[in-house]
């Protein structure tokens, strides 16, 4: 069975591929009309000159509708993301600011790093709980306790708190579990 990423870029592949079948016939249609020798092959040949361009016009809508659908869907996976990790981290937040202005700053830091992070294809896709760690990391957060021995093992092995942003410039580099969620 195929994945629904694979049955999707198939049936892009098909659409394409019929778009470009009815493109051909619809030439050699045009031609054919051209080269008639009566009136009733030439109106014959005319008409299916029509129907293909109005079946290569349908195509090309529904390509353009389908790419218009993925990428409102991914605004919305990406916003929807966000929006988790920023409710998982709230509290954190509230607790690790000294005071308002420190709360203010985190919050700003949370938004530019989730405003990023949005720009890594697989973010939307990347388990919340590897999200939230990452985040935390970058902002130089304290690792959240694992609630039982099930996410101790699941959980990224994450350096040990530093009031700090870590920088890798210089030389904190991320830890490999960290890293981007996808290649790059």
């Amino acid at each position: 069975m195929l994945h629904p990423a694979d049955k999707t870029e198939a049936q892009d592949r098909m659409l394409g591929e019929f778009a470009e079948l009815a493109m051909d016939l619809a030439r050699d249609a045009a031609r054919r009309a051209k080269e008639a020798e009566g009136p009733a092959e030439a109106a014959h040949l005319m008409l299916a000159f029509e129907r293909l361009g109005r079946a290569l016009r349908l195509t090309i809508a529904l390509q353009r509708r389908l790419v218009r659908d993925r990428r409102a869907d991914r605004v919305q996976a990406v916003q929807d993301r966000q929006q988790q990790v920023r409710a998982a981290l709230a509290p954190v937040l509230r607790t690790e600011a000294a005071n308002i202005g420190e709360h203010f700053r985190l919050k700003e830091a949370l938004d530019e790093r989730l405003d990023t992070e949005a720009l890594d294809e697989a973010f939307a896709e990347a388990p919340l709980e590897v999200c939230v760690a990452r985040i935390r990391h970058l902002l130089g957060l304290p690792p959240a306790e694992p609630a039982n021995d099930a996410e101790a093992q699941v959980a990224p092995a994450l350096p040990a708190h530093s009031s700090t942003h870590p920088d890798p410039a210089a030389g904190q580099a991320e830890p490999a579990s960290l890293q981007r969620f996808g290649p790059s």
